[in-house]
């Protein structure tokens, strides 16, 4: 037998082996640095060499091992482990010393059941699943492909647990676990996303990193069953039981006081609500500058005019003061008042809506919130898009919980959702044949895409949950850290969803590669997809981030890492040049300094450690 994987793993297996009178052919590994192991020479070569066993603990790294080998597996089960004549075990499976396989269990390939662990009756595990020792799995248990179940674990019967899945020590699981997530306690409870459902994360057979990217989408494993039943009973239209129930889950996950109309995007959703509180040619909407496109563009298609205000150093978002400033000088000067006011949650944060809500109701503007990137976030305990006449989220591919494209309008009540739906439809009218009164749209969402909704809203709490952790986790690794500042919460007032984890460069923080800065243009878009972009006409714009952000953007995508500057703010951008803004420095020096950072539930602890000593290593001391 040949064991595969210097490490301590492939000790005890040796020693599994030597209790059978098997003897080790060879020790190998594919780390040329790796030439001696338990006193005996290490080849590098597996070619030709049979029957092999992958002694590698981490089921990840065992995964792409084996599908980087050609030759025949063996298994190593220990003489005092008691295994049922009916028991089915995988080839390259290892079992250890006093551990209890009963009867018609089916193991899968390349498993581990460790020291003193028990497996009852009719259970079913898949490849690469880890038992830790002293774990107890009772009778009629499904465990999915690579999952760990941590050390001490008991496990219920006739539970189906999912894929890629992190059971953390001593856990005693009482219900179902979906795939991919971290789950840990007594009763088992989902903390966070694993990161490592796909065995594309993590290191290569060769010791590289694949890439790790801001916020890939998640999927919970029962978006495909809502969209059989969409195929099934032909419900393939902008219309049906999906979008319906889909509308259902987010009225009760907002709180259950407002109706929410699922619609084509966020974008469309920003456009209705304009469209509902009456904004038309020669008005004036108040828009927070430093946001994405889409809270802006959409006044002008109404023929409205955005009026930007600038940020609050606290949460990055509309500054209140500003606010009612912009608002007194413009009725000062056009005679009337702006026709809506629209706050952003910048990143997940969520905006100072107690002092914004106050100086709209002084002067009876209605509010739209923009929450597409605050989906779960709260303040005061009361999720954003609640707060004000409209609320907007977004479900594009790489937020919180995505429908592949798609938004919602949140409205205040049933006959308001009911216009919004006229306009979404084209609005028309209630004749045998097709008769049109007014302007309408085609913006509502299809039941395919609200099939995936419905099964994203099963993971909707799981994913904040993991991004919280993500950031807190940053929190910790970069403490200490001079000149690199992380943006969080500003006081417990405040629950943002960390959609994207936000750093601060100092300006006299110096970067390695800084001279290289902005030295070759951009090909295509940095930082998620964007369609078709222009080339750029120049290396330079008249206000850029610093050469340190760009020079660390530069080094994290070298190393791997998916990185992308601050949003920047609108009344900087060409197009909006001409526009009224009322600006206080705050966006356009946070857009100079900020960066965002990877954060989506494939962004595993492993990833974060290796971001931030990324980070740490291409600064200059």
């Amino acid at each position: 037998m040949y064991l595969f994987g210097a490490s301590g793993h492939e000790k005890v297996v040796k020693e599994i082996l030597t209790a059978r009178g098997e003897p080790v052919e060879a020790f190998v590994d594919d780390n040329p640095d790796v030439n001696e192991w338990s006193g005996r020479k290490v080849l590098h070569d597996a070619a030709g060499l049979s029957p092999m066993i992958v002694s590698v603990g981490f089921n990840q790294i065992r995964k792409k091992i084996v599908e980087g080998l050609t030759c025949e597996f063996g298994t190593a089960i220990h003489p005092s482990a008691i295994v049922s004549s009916s028991a089915r075990i995988g080839e390259g499976t290892v079992v250890m010393a006093g551990a209890v396989i009963n009867a018609d269990v089916v193991i899968g390939k390349h498993c581990i059941v460790n020291t003193g662990a028990s497996i009852d009756h009719d259970c079913s595990l898949g490849d690469y699943v880890h038992i830790a020792p002293k774990c107890a799995v009772s009778g009629d248990v499904t465990i999915g492909e690579g999952t760990w179940v941590g050390v001490g674990s008991c496990v219920k019967q006739c539970l189906k647990i999912g894929s890629w899945d992190m059971i953390g020590a001593g856990s005693v699981v009482v219900k179902d676990l979906p795939d991919g997530i971290v789950a840990y306690g007594n009763p088992c409870k989902v903390q966070h996303m694993n990161g490592q459902k796909s065995v594309k994360k993590g290191m290569t057979m060769s010791g590289e990193r694949n890439r790790i990217y801001l916020c890939l989408a998640h999927m919970s494993g029962k978006e495909q069953q809502f969209i059989k039943e969409a195929f099934d009973t032909n419900w393939v239209v902008p219309l049906g039981p999906n979008v319906n129930a889909f509308e259902g889950d987010l009225k009760q996950f907002t709180g259950g006081d407002k109706e929410v109309v699922a619609l084509a995007s966020g974008t469309a959703a920003v456009h209705l609500a304009l469209l509902a509180c009456g904004v038309g040619p020669g008005d004036e909407v108040i828009v927070q500058s430093f946001t994405f496109c889409a809270s802006s563009h959409p006044v002008t298609y109404l023929g409205a005019t955005p009026v930007f205000v600038d940020s609050e150093a606290e949460t990055w978002n509309m500054d209140p003061a500003l606010l009612e400033k912009a608002i007194e000088e413009r009725i000062a000067k056009t005679g009337k008042k702006p026709k809506a006011i629209v706050p952003v949650a910048l990143y997940g944060m969520p905006y100072k809506i107690d002092e914004i809500m106050a100086i709209a109701d002084k002067y009876d503007i209605p509010v739209i919130e923009d929450a597409a990137e605050g989906f779960g976030s709260k303040f005061d305990g009361r999720v954003l898009g609640t707060f004000g006449r409209y609320g907007v989220l977004s479900f594009n591919g790489n937020k919180m919980i995505t429908t592949s494209g798609g938004g919602a309008l949140i409205c205040p009540d049933a006959e308001v959702k009911k216009e919004i739906m006229f306009y979404a439809t084209q609005a028309r009218e209630a004749y045998p044949y097709y008769q049109h009164e007014h302007i309408g749209y085609n913006y509502r969402m299809s039941n395919i895409c609200a099939g995936i909704g419905r099964g994203q809203m099963t993971v909707a709490d799981d994913h904040i949950a993991h991004h919280k952790h993500v950031c807190q986790l940053y929190k910790e690794l970069l403490t200490g850290v001079e000149g690199i500042e992380l943006h969080e919460n500003p006081s417990p007032r405040y629950d943002s969803n960390y959609w994207l984890c936000t750093i601060l460069l100092a300006p006299t923080l110096h970067i390695k590669g800084e001279e290289h800065a902005y030295e070759t243009a951009i090909q295509g878009a940095v930082g998620g997809a964007a369609g078709v972009t222009h080339k750029a006409k120049t290396l330079h714009t008249d206000c850029e981030p610093n050469t340190n952000v760009e020079a660390m953007r530069m080094a994290l995508d070298a190393a791997g890492i998916e990185s992308r500057p601050l949003w920047k703010p609108m009344h900087l951008q060409p197009v909006y040049a001409k526009n009224p803004a009322y600006v206080n420095g705050v966006s356009e020096s946070l857009f100079k300094q900020g960066l965002c950072l990877p954060s989506g539930p494939y962004v595993s602890d492993e990833d974060v450690h290796y971001i931030v000593n990324q980070i740490k290593e291409n600064i200059v001391r």
